[in-house]
């Protein structure tokens, strides 16, 4: 969904958000003073649609500097983006701060999960740190939604990759991964 022919962010939130099964955001160093970003992420958490914090290697995003600016978002949006801060408060009806407790919440939530610390995007990496960075992400989104998902191929971890990146940049074609899809039974106690 292209948000730049958007009138209605309504539309963007049932097109978009509501039909997730998961939200990968993107981070970078001035997300969080945009206010339709702001916006989808309290859409993601009123219908309890997971959230991926996924970082952009070198962009200056990290889940604590996130925790501070959501800490503090008024402060914060009024110095960076007075007309998104009336956006956001326009939208959530003023009173900000239990929308701040949640996404802090959910922030510290994808700080302390070991499985998530790992992750982020390296838009300027070899051919094999993307491989790895989707492989990483798509077992993460899967995990979020109760799947598992079964390579057809090996999976290979950074450090495996990163090691073989000389060797990488030789090969004409890119490696090609498949997967099948398997459904993690859940036990409620």
């Amino acid at each position: 969904l292209d948000s730049a022919e958007l009138a209605d962010l309504r539309r963007l939130f049932q097109e978009g958000v509501q039909r997730s099964d998961v939200i990968v955001f993107l981070g970078s160093a001035g997300v969080l003073s945009r206010p339709w970003c702001l916006l989808e992420l309290h859409e993601a958490m009123e219908h309890d649609i997971p959230i991926i914090f996924l970082p952009l290697e070198g962009r200056g995003f990290t889940l604590d500097s996130a925790i501070e600016f959501v800490s503090d978002l008024e402060t914060r949006l009024e110095q960076s983006n007075p007309s998104g801060l009336r956006e956001v408060q326009d939208y959530l009806g003023g009173d900000l701060s239990t929308y701040k407790k949640r996404l802090v919440s959910k922030l510290e939530e994808a700080r302390r999960n070991v499985t998530f610390q790992s992750l982020k995007w390296e838009p300027n990496g070899t051919d094999n740190a993307l491989l790895a960075n989707a492989h990483e992400l798509c077992d993460a989104m899967a995990l979020m939604c109760g799947h598992t998902l079964k390579w057809a191929q090996p999976q290979f971890t950074m450090s495996e990759l990163e090691a073989d990146d000389d060797e990488a940049e030789a090969e004409a074609e890119p490696k090609r991964f498949t997967y099948q899809r398997e459904k993690v039974a859940t036990i409620a106690t």
